[in-house]
């Protein structure tokens, strides 16, 4: 069966073109036919036992019915020789034709031409790490820090938000408040910025939401982080912030959203008394 066999030696960074350097790959792309049965999984070069060790299969695949191709790496610097280099998968034979290679050393000669000194680098050779790995190392490792930082920051915020609380602590209960605040803004047909930080200062002392710190979608956020269990009373909340935020002290606007905030005031103090908050 007859092959004809190509040697191709990929471009690496740092490396000479076309220059055989031991760990440096080298593909060997064969043409024809050959027996199927062949067992690409499990091919080797078949050698010495001199040189059994210094040259190695990393991958051999079949491309097409008529293509195939061997990855191989040589382990050990000289030059190799071989009048039919034989890939094998222990039973089949495959003839990939003469193959004669100059595999060089890849530690540099001293500027003297004595030896290098011992104890150099463990792995002498250069690896041929893909530029995508290392993208890909790269952008994780930048997410993985951005996310930690992040991280840290929304607790630092979080500890921030909760110690600033106490600045809003009364002894009067936070339902009386509310209430008196309302009868205090009476006289002046109670202005919806009035009624607005009323409502507010009640949820934040009954709920324990930095109301006044947050933007409507972060209050509810938090009121889900902190109260998971009251579904209801969360997009209640919900609605009475969007209502305040289109709502107008001329109009029944007012009425309806003063009316929805007296239901939300009247279940928060059931659901005191009931041990759900």
């Amino acid at each position: 069966m007859a092959l004809a066999c190509v040697r191709q030696i990929p471009q690496v960074k740092g490396l000479k073109d076309q220059e055989i350097t031991v760990g440096r790959h080298v593909f060997i792309e064969c043409t024809g036919d050959w027996d199927r049965a062949f067992k690409f999984e499990s091919a080797s070069i078949k050698s010495d036992e001199q040189n059994k060790l210094k040259v190695k299969v990393i991958k051999a695949e079949a491309r097409s019915a008529t293509i195939f191709d061997v990855d191989l790496v040589f382990y050990s610097a000289g030059e190799f020789k071989f009048p039919d280099m034989i890939l094998t998968d222990g039973v089949i034979e495959l003839s990939l034709g003469e193959q004669n290679l100059t595999v060089q050393t890849v530690v540099k000669p001293t500027e003297d031409g004595k030896p290098p000194e011992p104890f150099g680098p463990v792995v002498p050779m250069p690896l041929a790490w893909p530029m995508a790995y290392t993208l890909i190392g790269v952008t994780v490792l930048v997410l993985m820090v951005g996310l930690a930082v992040y991280s840290l920051r929304r607790r630092y915020r979080y500890r921030q938000l909760i110690a600033k609380l106490k600045d809003y602590e009364s002894s009067m209960d936070p339902d009386l408040q509310f209430y008196k605040a309302i009868r205090k803004s009476e006289p002046t047909g109670m202005p919806l910025k009035d009624l607005n930080q009323a409502f507010r200062m009640y949820v934040l002392r009954r709920f324990q939401i930095p109301m006044f710190d947050l933007k409507p979608a972060s209050v509810i956020r938090f009121f889900k982080k902190t109260h998971p269990w009251l579904k209801k009373e969360r997009l209640e909340l919900k609605k009475i912030l969007e209502d305040f935020a289109v709502a107008k002290d001329a109009g029944d606007d007012k009425k309806l959203l003063l009316q929805k905030i007296y239901h939300f005031v009247d279940r928060a103090e059931e659901l005191l008394k009931k041990g759900s908050l």
